[in-house]
């Protein structure tokens, strides 16, 4: 169940905007706890177009290229990666999480 998780993940960041996945990831996470059966409601709770979505993680071949190319993002961090989950802002790695908003803002450009 959790890699199916990690998976229907990987294509809400592929399909939708950082605004919608965030809160996405966080219901997902923290209030479905990781369980798959949730997802969905997670997604239409934050206006996401599920359609997409579940094609990605339904189709051998798509959901096989989001898996190599989450790979490649993972191994591109070399071997400093000390483990999960690695929060990533602007390119840099994130060593203290009460840092992240402040992290985020800096890194905004908008």
């Amino acid at each position: 169940e959790e890699c199916k998780s990690n998976l229907v993940e990987a294509c809400v960041i592929k399909y939708t905007p950082v605004v919608q996945y965030a809160p996405f990831l966080y219901c997902a996470e923290v209030l479905n706890q990781g369980k798959t059966d949730g997802l969905e409601s997670c997604a239409s709770l934050f206006h996401m177009d599920w359609a997409p979505i579940e094609k990605c993680y339904s189709d051998d071949h798509e959901a096989k290229a989001v898996t190599i190319t989450n790979a490649m993002r993972t191994a591109a961090l070399g071997a400093s990666k000390l483990g999960t989950p690695w929060v990533v802002v602007d390119g840099q790695s994130l060593e203290n999480w009460d840092d992240l908003l402040k992290a985020v803002c800096t890194a905004y450009k908008g």
